[in-house]
């Protein structure tokens, strides 16, 4: 059976996912491979590249799947990789996850580099690292205009947003993005330190002025992801030693630790989370969910001593799950139930495992199921031969992998040689088996896929901005959908959004028969956003106002 997967019916339409679901091999229906570009590389990639470098087809990775099942990632111009020529690349469902080449960013007119008095007009990323991709859709990492600046992305929308030097960690939904390093590209060095900033303050055309900063978070926090409530998960040194007028003297150790909000646009400083020997002092949390409470994923070093992958409850910062030795645990879905990452046997020599764990009551027991487990079951499966990433940490620097809440998994891996690769993905025989790798080595060899738990036609009912979840910002879109003469109608007010998703009962189109169950998957267990009960009259009496 052909690779691009297996479609279930001509129309799907599913509930609310609210609640933990079981995972097991047979839910996965089939493989999507995120595809190049049709035209690679962009034809204004010359402008780009160095002196006596050409433009052409170099390998790829994918940095995190959104709620919605999009994709964000990289894809490099030229290879060897040398000079950071990489274009930023996006995957939409709603395309069949056809690859996208991204516009690049600019630089206002007559913004001047502070440290070499030197010009930047106009000058445009030639360079972009994906790190995170959100629940929502944003994109986050390090891009290259005069040095390593910090950015963040809207995917859908194609939106971009520029801090200044650093580099750029995870951003959540709502406008907050993390960033570590000043002068240069991180550190520790002169100057540096961690920072929240808010997407709100910086606007296009950037300037080297215009970085959006809410709050200083010191030299000795090592911030990796934010979550929508602005809780702040990652590693803090607790060997560093306060100097005056300088940074602190930090001898590299790293501790898991969080950083709450404490008020409007201010946080806390840095709370250590448990680990499970307290005397070691390694550990670190690379990412959180948008629950409550929290659950935050890393590894701590057991007495062993080995690496654990574990789970801790964000909220009371205890470790509520040992994964086991050898694991290393790097990503969890937005609702806090399913995590990826890998684990290693003890056999010789040594297997390395992709790996998911799940969860029906909160991290109190613990399932498992390794990607081949799904390979071995899934169409298409028996093509690949080495999966070389499922998710790795900020701390890592390149992070191609996620899992979002509804169990679509993005993994790189590589092609079997006997596999009719040319019947299966445009990608080159050379980059599809792995032949040829992406530089530096610790970026992982083959081509992105999807092992997907729905048919591309699947529409999640009532998400009808089609982020990926049923909330409250679906409640604008909804009676849009309700008012519009046709789709094509909705679409003009809406034009990323899902008209399907508001024929919630299935009748052929949204009409006020949808409101009762629309407002029942508002309310359902495990729904995020969910409204005050008293406020549920006014939300159903501007629902049966704004329908046809």
């Amino acid at each position: 059976m052909h690779i691009a997967g297996v479609m279930i019916g001509s129309f799907i339409i599913l509930g609310s996912t609210s609640g933990a679901m079981a995972i097991l091999a047979e839910d996965y229906v089939g493989i999507r491979i995120l595809e190049p570009p049709v035209v690679h590389p962009p034809p204004d990639c010359q402008l780009f590249v160095e002196e006596n470098q050409t433009c052409g087809e170099g390998p790829v990775y994918a940095a995190g799947i959104s709620d919605a099942g999009d994709v964000f990632g990289t894809i490099e111009t030229n290879h060897p990789h040398l000079h950071h020529n990489e274009e930023g690349i996006r995957w939409l469902r709603r395309t069949g996850y056809a690859g996208q080449n991204m516009r690049r960013y600019q630089m206002a007119e007559g913004t001047i580099n502070p440290d070499t008095g030197l010009p930047l007009s106009g000058a445009r990323a030639k360079g972009l690292h994906a790190k995170y991709v959100s629940a929502g859709g944003i994109a986050s990492g390090i891009s290259n205009v005069d040095n390593a600046h910090v950015y963040a992305y809207d995917i859908v929308n194609d939106k971009w947003w520029d801090f200044g030097k650093g580099q750029g960690m995870k951003a959540n939904s709502l406008g907050h993005v993390l960033a570590a390093g000043s002068s240069c590209c991180g550190g520790p060095a002169e100057g540096y330190y961690s920072r929240v900033n808010d997407r709100a303050l910086v606007h296009e055309p950037y300037t080297i002025e215009e970085r959006g900063e809410l709050q200083r978070l010191g030299p000795e926090t090592q911030p990796q992801a934010i979550n929508d409530d602005g809780v702040i998960v990652g590693g803090v040194d607790p060997t560093c030693i306060d100097i005056p007028g300088t940074n602190p003297l930090c001898f590299g150790s790293s501790a898991a630790m969080k950083i709450v909000p404490t008020g409007e646009n201010e946080w806390s400083d840095a709370i250590r989370m448990d680990e499970l020997v307290d005397s070691v002092n390694s550990s670190r949390a690379f990412d959180l969910s948008n629950t409550e409470p929290s659950f935050a994923v890393g590894y701590s070093k057991s007495d062993e001593p080995f690496e654990h992958g574990v789970i801790w409850n964000v909220d009371t910062g205890e470790i509520v799950a040992d994964l086991g030795p050898l694991s290393r645990v790097n990503r969890i879905n937005s609702t806090g139930d399913m995590a990826v990452g890998t684990r290693t046997t003890l056999a010789i020599p040594p297997r390395r495992e992709a790996m998911i764990w799940w969860t029906q009551d909160n991290w109190a027991s613990v399932d498992s199921l390794s990607i081949q487990e799904i390979l071995d079951v899934v169409p298409g499966g028996e093509d690949w031969f080495e999966i070389t990433s499922v998710a790795s940490s900020g701390a890592e620097g390149i992070n191609p992998g996620g899992i979002n809440r509804h169990g679509q998994v993005l993994v790189t891996g590589t092609l079997s040689p006997a596999a009719p690769i040319e019947s299966l993905t445009t990608w080159s025989r050379q980059i599809a088996t792995g032949e040829v790798c992406p530089e530096p080595s610790d970026w992982p060899c083959g081509i992105p896929f999807i092992l997907d738990t729905m048919a591309l036609e699947t529409v999640l009912g009532g998400d009808v901005n089609n982020d990926g979840s049923v909330n409250n910002l679906d409640i604008t879109p909804f009676i849009a959908a309700l008012s519009a003469a046709d789709e094509a109608a909705f679409l003009t007010q809406f034009p990323n959004g899902n008209y399907a998703a508001a024929d919630i009962d299935m009748s052929g189109g949204p009409n006020n028969l949808d409101i009762t169950p629309f407002i029942g998957l508002l309310t359902a267990a495990g729904a995020t956003a969910v409204p005050e009960p008293t406020s549920l009259a006014c939300i159903a009496l501007a629902l049966m106002m704004g329908r046809r």
